[in-house]
């Protein structure tokens, strides 16, 4: 137990004097996109939930303890726009207590026609973003894991270019009979090594914490996370319309929606061990992108997983906005079991 309270202080420690970094500020935001379907499925945060998916450990690097090495996993994404997204991992281990995984995601926002400030076509260019990743785990005992993710970046966006370095640290407690799971995981922290121009980004720095339960002889798995946690007031930089004139931060009202904001609830029904179905909302998507005379099903999301002999397809659908919804299509490929049933 002394060395999980160590491993702990050295995670937290030193991101004390960060300061607060919300979604859309920075550097390299696409580190915050899910990607994986079935996380994507769940409400797209979660440091928890147990899943043979070398891609949930973008989530939480602790999170590998669960994954068959050797099985890699593909994850494809259609953004609003023509904007494309994708990543690829695979995993493998040293011993029954080290694991690792070498990865990829990749953000491409398309071509685009090239003007001067006068209107005068100057040609095309395209913009990309890339994270290369290497993650190791150690499953120190029976109950605790911990987990590290080195990524180094790279931008080019037009003429502009940056390069960056971030790491991921996780930590995972689970019962040996999986009724029960909890994480926490410090994400992107670390600096730019080249810069756009004169002035340093930050990286998108975020805390988050979370819980997943399983109903003994139930069919069901249901995940409690809360992101942002190294920032409170996620309400910070506009009105909310709908908060009455006189309410403030330290009214009731306020402190119960800023909680709320930090809140992704997923669920799971598992009625076989080759099928799930999956569903989640996250508020803060909710609050932020919903159109005030029509909320509709904004922050919610939903999908299914099929297991086969030698795949894994998973397929989800999130809502975003009105204008449209993102799907989210992952292949887990299986040739060590395929060969062994042949």
């Amino acid at each position: 137990m002394g060395r999980v309270l160590f491993l702990i202080q050295l995670m937290v420690i030193p991101f004390t004097p960060l300061r607060s970094q919300s979604s859309g500020e920075g550097a390299y935001g696409f580190l915050n996109l899910s990607s994986s379907a079935f996380l994507t499925s769940i409400g797209g945060v979660n440091v928890s939930v147990g899943k043979d998916d070398p891609s949930m450990i973008t989530a939480n690097p602790a999170l590998l303890k669960y994954v068959t090495p050797l099985q890699p996993a593909l994850n494809l994404v259609s953004y609003y726009g023509g904007i494309k997204y994708g990543s690829a991992v695979v995993s493998w281990n040293k011993s029954p207590e080290l694991y690792f995984a070498a990865g990829i995601q990749y953000l491409g926002y398309g071509s685009f026609t090239g003007a001067d400030d006068r209107g005068n076509i100057t040609g095309e260019f395209s913009a990309a973003e890339y994270a290369f990743t290497l993650t190791g785990t150690w499953r120190i005992d029976s109950l605790f894991s911990a987990g590290i993710t080195i990524k180094p970046l790279l931008s080019a966006l037009e003429r502009y270019s940056s390069a960056a370095v971030a790491f991921d640290i996780g930590f995972l407690y689970s019962r040996p009979d999986n009724l029960l799971s909890a994480g926490i995981t410090a994400r992107n922290i670390g600096f730019q090594l080249t810069r756009y121009t004169a002035a340093r980004e930050k990286l998108p720095f975020t805390l988050t914490a979370g819980l997943t339960v399983t109903p003994e002889h139930a069919p069901l798995r249901f995940s409690l996370t809360f992101n942002h946690l190294h920032r409170f007031r996620l309400t910070d930089g506009y009105r909310d319309e709908s908060d009455n004139e006189g309410s403030s931060y330290g009214s009731m009202a306020g402190v119960a929606e800023n909680i709320m904001r930090h809140m992704v609830i997923g669920a799971e029904l598992i009625p076989s061990p080759s099928f799930f179905l999956s569903a989640g909302l996250n508020y803060q998507r909710r609050r932020e992108l919903a159109v005030d005379y029509r909320t509709s099903t904004v922050g919610f999301s939903a999908g299914f997983g099929i297991r086969l002999s030698s795949i894994d397809l998973t397929y989800s659908r999130s809502r975003f906005h009105l204008a449209g919804s993102v799907n989210n299509l992952s292949l887990l490929i299986k040739p060590n079991l395929h060969n062994k049933r042949n």
